[in-house]
């Protein structure tokens, strides 16, 4: 599985990554198709809610808890469709740089480990791969590294743009003088024996270490995870045994993304990335087992170790899940990536988060609605679009599920309404403007044969079988600043206004009542 090929290609050091990602067979897995295994109560940090909570879906996201979820030692990048298109480097560049481990780590060089790996792919983030990046019309010429994400930037393709040469040789400084100061900071923690922080502007891994250390620490130091690493992480992919050959790795995987320099590709190959997974799974299922089945269990686990078949892996499951209280296989096996028998894609935990976006076209499919979010699940690709907009597009080409596609377009249109823009939600308050207008940011224009406008999550049902009336209507959907979505029913005069400034032939009144409503924004706003 890989993300879109324009998230690779958006910057040279991008391009690069990219290319080494390749070299070494590595490649994504799907946060939502993803179950993921907690393991036993002993591998769980105490009392630390500010480490965030594992993922439960909310209203159609799954959250990615910064710290609990992210696994150093995973060598499989992570997709997260509410993620921006910059976190596909950022992720390749983890699997290449690697994790540090030995028997025995004590907390502080776990720590360490944990801000040494975070480094290349920071340095990344915010600077070589901001050389070159293509910015909107809006960003031109500015360096929107800490502002919150831009859409327009981020859909622009084409490649790095034509350097400003002044701006590229800052970029490259800044980073290099981040990459040392950092680096000099985790020379004077291991000469301390404490941690000696390093701050730039909003980074600060230092305390990233620690809390990814607290999340992590229990089961790094568990006899389960010294058991796997002996079995699955043989040298040359993905593990380092000291901090010194991390740095190392470190300050190759920074030369080759700025300079590009070569990079020694990792030894180990898909199908070793994959038994690594999978191995990881079923040793965190084994840790919460005992008598027959931990026996079982480790003697699957030691064949897939050796051989790295993943097929026979599943087939031994089998069995041994119906006979013990364990995961469900497709749970067992859901690593986000298609693996044999047609696991590796969990549709049950798709389902879950259906259900809190759009129920109403859930219930229209009625007993068709397993088989329906299966096929779906199957089929889904890793784009950046919120589920319940994917789901609805996909019914939208599937035969039979006109009705069910228009709801859910609705549902996920209402569920997903970003906020207001700040600009429209203060300066709509004066008098209307005169001039072309455009539709507002973020407000979604829907088209439907029906109104589908009673049948929404959380209100009350018609009888069953029933179906909207046929009204062939527009409705502009926008969210209002108190977080309420409102919908508005528009004609196709006003529906024609896109982004682009147009003077629409409506009366006055009805233009100052779309203006105050938010739905269109005005080419340019009153100065005086």
């Amino acid at each position: 599985m890989h993300p879109p090929p324009s998230e690779l290609s958006h910057t040279v050091a991008g391009q690069r990554i990219a290319a080494h990602a390749r070299a070494s067979d590595l490649f994504f897995s799907h946060f939502e198709h993803h179950v993921d295994l907690e393991g036993p109560d002993a591998w769980q940090p105490a009392a630390r809610p500010d480490l965030g909570e594992r993922a439960t879906w909310r209203a159609g996201v799954l959250p990615e808890a910064k710290f609990r979820n992210f696994r150093l030692d995973r060598m499989v990048a992570s997709f997260h469709p509410a993620h921006g298109p910059k976190w596909s480097v950022h992720e390749l560049c983890h699997r290449l740089v690697g994790w540090a481990w030995h028997p025995g780590a004590s907390p502080l060089f776990v720590a360490t480990a944990a801000r040494l790996a975070e480094l290349a792919p920071v340095a990344l983030w915010y600077f070589y791969d901001e050389i070159g990046a293509r910015r909107c019309a809006r960003h031109a010429g500015s360096d929107p590294r800490f502002d919150l994400r831009c859409a327009a930037c981020e859909a622009l393709e084409g490649g790095p743009a034509a350097g400003g040469a002044g701006g590229d040789a800052r970029l490259r400084e800044e980073g290099d003088r981040y990459v040392a100061a950092e680096l000099a900071a985790i020379a004077e923690t291991l000469r301390l024996g404490r941690p000696v922080s390093h701050r730039w502007a909003t980074l600060e891994l230092c305390t990233d270490g620690l809390a990814w250390a607290a999340a992590h620490g229990r089961r790094l130091a568990s006899p389960a995870f010294h058991g796997w690493v002996e079995r699955f992480v043989p040298d040359g992919t993905g593990r380092h045994e000291s901090l010194e050959a991390l740095t190392e790795r470190v300050g190759a995987v920074i030369a080759a993304a700025r300079d590009g320099a070569p990079l020694e590709p990792w030894v180990g190959r898909r199908e070793r990335w994959i038994a690594q997974d999978v191995g990881w799974r079923l040793t965190t299922i084994h840790a919460d087992c005992e008598g027959d089945a931990a026996h079982t269990l480790d003697r699957i686990v030691v064949g897939l170790a050796h051989d790295l078949d993943v097929a026979d892996a599943i087939e031994a499951y089998r069995p041994l899940a119906a006979a013990f209280e364990l995961p469900e296989v497709e749970d067992a096996f859901a690593v986000g990536y298609d693996l044999p028998g047609g696991l590796g894609r969990s549709a049950r935990q798709i389902g879950a988060g259906l259900a809190t976006v759009c129920p109403g076209a859930l219930a229209l499919l009625g007993d068709a609605a397993p088989r329906t979010i299966a096929a779906f699940t199957a089929k889904d690709v890793p784009i950046r679009s919120p589920l319940g907009r994917r789901f609805s597009a996909h019914l939208a080409a599937a035969a039979g599920a006109a009705d069910a596609a228009e709801l859910a377009a609705l549902e996920s249109a209402v569920v997903h309404a970003p906020p207001m823009d700040p600009a429209v939600a203060t300066l709509r308050e004066g008098p209307p403007p005169d001039g072309p207008v455009r539709l507002a940011p973020g407000v979604a224009l829907l088209r439907s044969s029906r109104d589908w406008r009673r049948w929404l999550g959380g209100r009350p049902r018609p009888p069953e079988g029933r179906r909207a009336p046929k009204r062939a209507l527009t409705l502009a959907v926008v969210r209002e600043p108190d977080g309420e979505v409102a919908l508005w029913e528009i004609d196709a005069a006003v529906a024609a206004v896109g982004d682009t400034p147009a003077v629409p032939d409506v009366p006055a009144d009805v233009r100052a009542a779309l203006l105050a409503a938010g739905v269109w924004a005005p080419e340019a706003w009153p100065t005086g």
